[in-house]
C-alpha cells in the first residue's frame, strides 16, 4: 500500500485474495502478523505456540516475545504484530472467535497511554486549584499470605502494597515476591523491607513514577537486585529447614568449602551435597498511576487483569509470562546470550556446563538474587508492560500473586473469585485457600500469597 511514486515500476497494491471453509474442526486458530514474526518462525512453530497458550492473549504476546527474543542481530530486532483469533466451531457448524492482538517494537518502549497521563498531569499542573488529587483507578486493596506444606510453617511468600501522592497524583504500589531455595525467605523478605524503605526515606527516584513508570520499575529491579545479592554475604551461621509434615528438620551450618561456593552450607544431620549460598525470589510488581496500569515480572510470579466480556462472564488476561527453563524463549535467550553455559534437562531445569556447580539445576531463569548463577543466563531483568485501563473496558480487578495460586487456579476463576468476594480482602483470602485446597498432593502444597486491588477505571478528559 502507498508508493504513489513507484507504481508505474510494477508496485501494485492489488492484493492476493484467498478463501476456503474453517468448519472443519481441525482448523483451531488464525494468526494474522508482521514479517518480524514469520522471519523468525515457521508455521508450525507459531501453531505450537498457539496451542500451547493458556488464552488468546498470552497466544499473542508469546508469539511477538519469542520472535525478538530468538533474531541473532540484536540491533536488528524487527517491530512485530500479531492477531490471533481463536475458533470455536459449534455442533451447528457455526464458528464463534476470540481475538487479541499484541504489538512489539524495535526499541521494546512504545505509546500505550504514557502520554495520556503525561498530559493529564500537564492539565492538572495549569488548575487553579493545584492541591487537587487526582485519583488512580485503583480503589480499596488488601492481601494475604499463608505457608502451605513443602515447607512445613516456613513460609518464603511476602508482599508489599501502599498508597501515596506524588505532584497531586495518587499512585499505587504493590508486588507479591516469591522465595525459592535455602534462605528463600530472606530474598523475598529484603525486597519488602526495601520497597518500604524506598517509600519512608521518600527516594529521589519515586519523582520518575508519574513521568516514566516503565524506567522506575527498571531501576527497582536493579536495585532490588543489589540488595538481595548483599544478603548473599551475611548468611546466618546456622540454618534449620524444616521440610515437610512428618519429615525430620535438616540442620545446617556455615563452612568453608573452598572452590567456587567459597563458603557454602554442610548438613550436619544428614548426609547430603553442600548447598551453596545462591538464594532469590520472583516478583510480580505493578504501578497504577491515573488509568495507567505497568507491571513487571520475573519468574513464575503472576499478574492477573480481572475483565468481564460483553455476555458479563467473567474472564482473567495474564499481565506476566512464566520464565523457566521450559519455554522456548528462555532457552533461545541463554543458548543466544550465553553459549555453552548452560543445559536445559529433559525434565524441565537449567544446569551450568560447571565442574562445581553441575548438580546445581533450576528452573527458574529470571529471579532477584541467585548471585552464583548471574553468569550461567539467569537474570533479574523483568519483562514489563503497560496498559491503559480506561472506563470503557470491563476491568475491575488486579491480582498479583505467588505461583502457589497461579499453577492451581486459571486466570478466569481467579477473576471469579475476586468478582464474588465482598472485599478485596475477603478476595485475597479466598484465592489462597482455594489454590492450596486444589493442590492434589496434600504434602506439597505451596506458599500462597495474593495482592488484590479492585480497579474503578477513571473518566478520561477531553483534549
Amino acid at each position: 500500500l502507498g508508493h504513489k511514486l513507484l507504481k508505474e515500476f510494477g508496485i501494485t497494491h492489488e492484493p492476493d485474495i484467498r478463501q476456503r471453509d474453517i468448519s472443519d474442526k481441525e482448523n483451531f486458530a488464525l494468526v494474522l502478523c508482521s514479517d518480524g514474526v514469520t522471519d523468525e518462525l515457521q508455521p508450525k512453530e507459531i501453531s505450537e505456540r498457539v496451542a500451547r497458550a493458556g488464552s488468546v492473549e498470552e497466544s499473542a504476546q508469546a508469539l511477538v516475545t519469542d520472535a525478538q527474543n530468538i533474531c541473532q542481530d540484536r540491533n536488528k530486532v524487527d517491530d512485530c504484530t500479531t492477531v490471533v483469533m481463536i475458533f470455536d466451531v459449534g455442533s451447528d457448524g457455526n464458528i464463534q472467535t476470540t481475538v487479541d492482538s499484541t504489538r512489539g517494537s524495535r526499541s521494546g518502549s512504545f505509546k500505550n497511554g504514557l502520554d495520556l497521563a503525561r498530559s493529564h498531569q500537564a492539565q492538572k499542573d495549569n488548575d487553579d486549584d493545584r492541591d487537587a488529587l487526582s485519583p488512580s483507578a485503583a480503589e480499596d486493596f488488601a492481601a494475604f499470605t499463608k505457608h502451605g506444606t513443602r515447607h512445613g510453617e516456613l513460609n518464603q511468600d511476602a508482599y508489599f502494597c501502599e498508597k501515596f501522592q506524588r505532584n497531586g497524583i495518587e499512585i499505587l504500589l504493590a508486588a507479591a515476591f516469591d522465595g525459592h531455595g535455602i534462605l528463600g525467605e530472606m530474598a523475598s523478605l529484603a525486597a519488602t523491607e526495601r520497597m518500604n524503605e524506598i517509600l519512608k526515606e521518600n527516594n529521589e527516584k519515586l519523582e520518575e513514577i508519574v513521568d516514566d513508570p516503565k524506567g522506575f520499575l527498571t531501576w527497582l529491579f536493579e536495585d532490588l537486585q543489589k540488595v538481595i545479592e548483599e544478603k548473599h554475604t551475611e548468611p546466618p551461621q546456622k540454618y534449620t529447614y524444616p521440610g515437610r509434615p512428618g519429615a525430620t528438620p535438616k540442620e545446617f551450618e556455615l563452612d568453608d568449602v573452598g572452590g567456587r561456593f567459597g563458603t557454602a552450607y554442610r548438613c550436619v544431620s544428614d548426609e547430603m551435597p553442600v548447598a551453596p549460598i545462591d538464594f532469590g525470589c520472583t516478583a510480580a510488581v505493578a504501578i497504577i498511576c491515573g488509568n495507567l496500569l505497568t507491571t513487571g515480572c520475573i519468574g513464575d510470579a503472576g499478574a492477573i487483569l480481572c475483565t468481564r466480556n460483553e455476555e458479563g462472564e467473567k474472564d482473567g488476561m495474564k499481565l506476566s509470562s512464566t520464565h523457566t527453563a521450559g519455554s522456548m524463549a528462555e532457552q533461545a535467550r541463554i543458548n543466544r546470550d550465553f553459549p555453552g553455559k548452560a543445559f536445559f534437562t529433559p525434565d524441565g531445569y537449567l544446569a551450568p556446563e560447571d565442574e562445581d556447580l553441575c548438580q546445581y539445576e533450576v528452573q527458574l531463569t529470571r529471579s532477584l538474587g541467585h548471585s552464583l548463577l548471574k553468569e550461567f543466563g539467569v537474570t533479574h531483568k523483568p519483562d514489563i508492560r503497560q496498559r491503559n485501563i480506561a472506563s470503557n473496558e470491563e476491568v475491575f480487578a488486579l491480582v498479583l500473586c505467588s505461583d502457589g495460586i497461579t499453577d492451581e487456579l486459571k486466570p478466569e476463576h481467579i477473576s471469579e473469585r475476586v468478582e464474588k468476594a465482598q472485599s478485596a480482602e475477603e478476595a485475597s483470602q479466598v484465592l489462597v485457600h482455594d489454590a492450596q485446597e486444589a493442590c492434589p498432593n496434600r504434602d506439597k502444597v505451596d506458599d500462597c500469597t495474593a495482592v488484590v486491588v479492585h480497579l474503578s477505571p477513571q473518566p478520561e478528559e477531553d483534549d
